[in-house]
């Protein structure tokens, strides 16, 4: 998986907003815990202007730590919710 981080912060440094969104996706999809990934992945939406993908984004990501019981993951969706 650390190749799918990798691989966003290549497309990062090119200015390839769109395939680090993708890269990130794809590792949030395996790591659905991870709150870095998911800020990170935030904020290329917010800055594509898929204001939409950014609240599912929050959304799914409270909804996941909450079900799970990570207290530590809902906090920080909810301080991303309240910051957007």
């Amino acid at each position: 998986l650390d190749y799918l981080a990798q691989e966003a912060e290549r497309a990062l440094r090119r200015g390839d907003l769109p395939a680090a969104a993708r890269a990130w996706s794809a590792l949030l999809s395996q790591r659905p815990h991870d709150c870095r990934t998911r800020e990170l992945l935030l904020e290329a939406r917010l800055e594509m202007g898929d204001r939409g993908g950014a609240r599912r984004l929050i959304r799914d990501g409270l909804e996941h730590a909450v079900r799970s019981g990570d207290r530590t993951a809902a906090l920080a969706c909810y301080r991303m919710a309240t910051q957007h």
